[in-house]
């Protein structure tokens, strides 16, 4: 799956904060790519990039950012009930700046999920 976004913030005359038309990245690309292997097993991996941008108020410029995650999960119970414990390793290519450069990052996950349905 591919998914693309192009953001254009026309501010107008009326805005007082320069950033404001910077406050959004220019473009959005992510990529999700599923294999459905045997046992019931699936396999995703994501891609996620986005163009600079500006937070407003205290916030920062945000450079550029790649983004990469993995998931490995099994279901289970009833056929198509949507039960599954998986595993996910979340910015497997290192932190990154997320809302200001010296505070807020955003560091590499990694857990379990179980889901329950029935």
């Amino acid at each position: 799956m591919l998914s693309q976004a192009v953001i254009d913030i026309d501010a107008g005359r009326d805005i007082l904060d320069p950033d404001f038309e910077t406050s959004a990245p220019t473009s959005i690309t992510s990529l999700l790519l599923v294999k459905e292997l045997p046992d019931r097993w699936r396999a995703s991996l994501g891609y996620y990039r986005h163009a600079v941008m500006n937070w407003l108020n205290d916030g920062d410029r945000v450079p550029e950012q790649d983004r990469f995650d993995l998931k490995l999960a099994r279901s289970f119970g009833a056929p198509g009930s949507g039960s599954e414990v998986a595993i996910v390793a979340q910015s497997l290519g290192g932190r990154y700046v997320d809302f200001h450069e010296g505070r807020y990052r955003h560091e590499p996950r990694l857990f379990a999920s179980l889901n329950l349905s029935w």
